[in-house]
């Protein structure tokens, strides 16, 4: 009985088989309520399916409290982005580097706090999915569930590419500050590093540089799983060897890449 308890609330911290959870209490409600004659059965089972939604946000809710509540030393792998994240990115007082296939949401909602960053002074460094290669953009959409699509995935690259292009490098004095790797490879793991710099080595190539207080934040991409599967990783100096072994993996991932050139001022901006 212990042991299928804490497999609940494991399921639960993960985010796994809820609507399956939320389908049993609904079989068993009605089995009850039918099995001593309470009610007409079709209404009882229409009732139960409008129960799905409550249900399966109470479940969220508790999910919500149980992170809340974890120690974020120990609970490194988690299935959603804590709110220190966010915290992070708010301050702007560091170097950061994002990691992704597009990365149209991260960019949209944060793209001011990283033109605050490279106006104070700060690096940002950004790895994409080239939009323009041969192989990237159709094998990324192998992750997808459905029918994929390539040239959709391509066009909200290329739109992630001009987000970056406007805020960030139509500033000359600001471009260099800004560091934008174009990538033909399905990236494995994307994410956010913080006091991370992206500079340029002896031999023209990507060198990753972690600062006194690293943090990363990552995102393991799977094939053709939902959401809320994903695993997201909170690595820092407490855990010495992932944050190496992701630093490697991100440098090697950019020195696989094409630096992309900001635009030049007075023409139409091209997607990398």
């Amino acid at each position: 009985m212990n042991e299928r308890r804490r497999r609940f609330v494991r399921h639960i911290r993960q985010r796994r088989y809820l609507e399956v959870y939320a389908a049993i209490t609904i079989i068993f409600v009605v089995s009850v309520l039918g099995l001593f004659g309470i009610g007409e059965t079709d209404k009882l089972a229409a009732a139960a399916l409008l129960a799905v939604v409550p249900v399966t946000m109470l479940l969220l809710e508790i999910l919500d409290k149980l992170e809340s509540q974890g120690d974020r030393s120990s609970t490194w792998l988690r299935t959603s982005w804590p709110p220190e994240l966010e915290r992070r990115m708010h301050a702007a007082t560091d170097d950061v580097v994002l990691v992704g296939v597009a990365l149209p949401r991260m960019l949209t909602n944060y793209v001011s706090h990283l033109e605050r960053r490279v106006k104070a002074g700060r690096s940002v460094g950004v790895i994409l999915v080239d939009p323009e290669g041969v192989y990237g953009p159709n094998l990324t959409t192998r992750r997808e569930s459905g029918r994929p699509n390539a040239d959709r995935n391509r066009q909200v690259i290329r739109t992630s590419i001009m987000t970056i292009d406007d805020a960030l490098r139509s500033d000359p004095e600001l471009a260099g500050r800004v560091r934008l790797v174009l990538v033909d490879f399905p990236i494995g793991a994307g994410g956010v590093l913080f006091d991370a710099r992206m500079v340029a080595d002896a031999n023209g190539g990507t060198e990753l540089v972690l600062g006194r207080d690293p943090e990363m934040y990552i995102e393991r991409y799977p094939f053709g799983v939902g959401g809320y599967e994903h695993e997201h990783l909170v690595v820092t100096r407490a855990h010495p060897h992932w944050l190496d072994h992701f630093r490697r993996e991100f440098e090697n991932t950019a020195n696989a890449g094409r630096v992309s050139t900001p635009p030049a001022p007075g023409l139409e901006q091209s997607a990398g």
